[in-house]
């Protein structure tokens, strides 16, 4: 992992900001405070810190926030690779994207299958259980499905939202719910 010098450069800023923080606040000074009255008299006050030192510390804390904050945006970007200055080959437009889910990959190659066992053979979790229900008792609303498959509302809307973006239910509006169903011919 090779740093370019701005890095570089702000972390040590960084370094140079914690260390003068925890210098300063590590090392108050006592102070010597007279009295005059009857007679003088001196009293010494530990662990004060002088206009100076509350100066110091702001601007350390300043530059300790600024570094942070560049560090934190160098870190999330891509580190930029310079021993390859090639860019790499773009694939053919007829190759589809794949993803990290290789069960989500096989199903977006293929059609919606006209065969239900097919697709349950395809499912797994929630999505099975939801396809399985619909199979089972043809269309209804989300509110029916959740009751009859014991999957909470919001993870019910998700699970639909999937199967829906692949093409293998349709959900529409009937009034004030959503109707939902299966979209393979049995």
């Amino acid at each position: 992992m090779s740093l370019d010098k701005k890095t570089v450069l702000v972390t040590g800023v960084f370094a140079a900001a914690v260390f003068i923080i925890a210098v300063t606040l590590l090392r108050p000074v006592t102070v010597n405070v007279m009295f005059e009255g009857s007679g003088p008299a001196a009293a010494a006050v530990p662990g004060v810190y002088r206009l100076a030192d509350c100066i110091i510390i702001s601007f350390a804390a300043f530059l300790l926030g600024i570094t942070s904050l560049v560090l934190v945006q160098t870190g999330l970007r891509a580190p930029r690779d310079t021993t390859t200055p090639d860019p790499a080959p773009k694939l053919p437009a007829a190759v589809p994207q794949l993803t990290q889910n290789p069960a989500e990959d096989t199903l977006r190659q293929l059609p919606a299958p006209d065969d239900p066992a097919t697709l349950l053979n395809l499912l797994k979790g929630n999505e099975r259980i939801v396809a399985e229900t619909l199979m089972n008792y043809g269309e209804m609303n989300q509110a029916d499905l959740s009751a009859r498959t014991g999957i909470p509302k919001s993870t019910l809307s998700r699970t639909l939202q999937n199967l829906e973006e692949r093409g293998l239910i349709f959900r529409y509006d009937n009034g004030m719910s959503k109707m939902v169903k299966l979209e393979i011919h049995r």
